[in-house]
């Protein structure tokens, strides 16, 4: 037994899937999903890449050991936080002010903690 599809119903099925697929000119992605929003307390956005890419996790506490480590965050807590070239808060670090980000860390960043804990 063959199953067909009369020809208008067919034409039909193709406009919607053309018409669905279509991309709206001019239009950007923002650089972090809407649907991620923005985590609550002492969070901040990390990513396993450069220019907020990569795998994303949400740090909420202090962090000995990041693995794997993160090239780039956004701080959208309402703390300072500091993140570490070496695992237990060693070797040099960078400073991120609440509501501010960097895209490149100059290290691959390997652990991290709010500001003044320790």
């Amino acid at each position: 037994m063959q199953w067909s599809v009369p020809r208008r119903a067919a034409v039909s099925m193709t406009a919607a899937a053309i018409a669905g697929a279509a991309v709206i000119p001019g239009a950007r992605a923002p650089a972090v999903p809407r649907q991620l929003g923005r985590p609550r307390g002492h969070s901040v956005c990390a990513f396993t890449e450069q220019d907020f890419r990569g795998l994303l996790a949400h740090i909420r506490l202090p962090r000995l050991l990041i693995e794997p480590p993160i090239e780039s965050a956004a701080n959208h807590s309402h703390v300072t936080w500091c993140f570490y070239e070496s695992p237990a808060y060693g070797g040099l670090h960078v400073v991120l002010e609440p509501g501010r980000g960097t895209a490149r860390f100059p290290y691959p960043v390997r652990s991290a903690r709010p500001a003044g804990k320790g």
